[in-house]
């Protein structure tokens, strides 16, 4: 049951996994560069993105308003461990609303109502930041990644801020590394994986995002957990919130708010 009717509307159109600029700019998000279009049987203008990468898109912009490049900011949310292969699947309203019947092999709407279909119901005002799933910047120097009580440093920002380095040992084993740096495919850490059913499309040879890297000594990670326990700012992005907020203006659940 839908508490409204556009809503239902809009879920089907989201489930097409087709979105454009003017959807992404809708949406408060801004043309990143750091985001895969659809792969088009013919070359056209109005450039396609999947609902993927405006999650990606979704929390790249406010670690750019924040200040930090958009080079950056997206390396630092494509490099987020339990980020793009977890988290953007528990925050997705198409699973919400809708479950797969086994018997019609169809997804048809859900006969009991989801815990997180709130999340997006029109009738419902958006719940506060609970930061419960959060990506810290420290010092301006460690960037963590927090799900509860668990989680923690898994790269640096150099001084200057122009670089985001990657540590080796949060890093996933089976990236390739050329030259010193590692290469992760712009679709995601899954594009890296054999492919099984649903996965990302192998043929649109997507560009490799290169990462500076650093092996970990004991002593960096001892430092890290100083600066985290007693640090004198911590830039935080709720991920959940980001994701809810963002798809929300998507669906025209709310309507967007102009930048203050």
């Amino acid at each position: 049951m839908f508490p409204d009717m556009k809503l239902e509307d809009a879920l089907i159109w989201y489930q097409r996994n087709r979105f454009t600029a003017d959807d992404v700019t809708r949406a408060e998000l801004q043309k990143l560069g750091l985001l895969s279009p659809v792969l088009q049987e013919t070359k056209t203008r109005l450039r396609l993105l999947t609902s993927h990468m405006v999650k990606r898109a979704a929390l790249i912009a406010p670690l750019n308003k924040a200040g930090l490049s958009l080079a950056v900011a997206g390396r630092i949310v494509c490099a987020a461990p339990m980020l793009e292969d977890l988290e953007f699947d528990i925050v997705d309203p198409w699973h919400m609303f809708y479950e797969f019947d086994h018997e019609l092999r169809m997804f048809q709407p859900r006969k009991f109502p989801h815990p997180r279909a709130v999340w997006f119901a029109p009738d419902q005002m958006l719940a506060t930041a609970n930061d419960f799933v959060r990506l810290e910047v420290i010092d301006s120097h460690y960037v963590n990644i927090r799900i509860g009580e668990s989680g923690g440093t898994y790269g640096e920002l150099t001084r200057d801020l122009t670089d985001f380095v990657w540590w080796e040992n949060a890093m996933y084993d089976h990236l390739p590394r050329v030259g010193g740096e590692a290469q992760l495919s712009v679709l995601g850490v899954q594009d890296h994986l054999p492919a099984p059913p649903g996965s990302f499309s192998k043929g649109n040879d997507p560009k490799t995002l290169r990462f500076s890297t650093k092996t970990v000594t004991e002593e960096d990670e001892r430092a890290a957990r100083g600066a985290t326990k007693s640090h004198v700012s911590m830039l935080i992005i709720d991920v959940e919130f980001a994701l809810r907020v963002a798809l929300r203006r998507l669906l025209y659940v709310d309507k967007p708010q102009p930048d203050a």
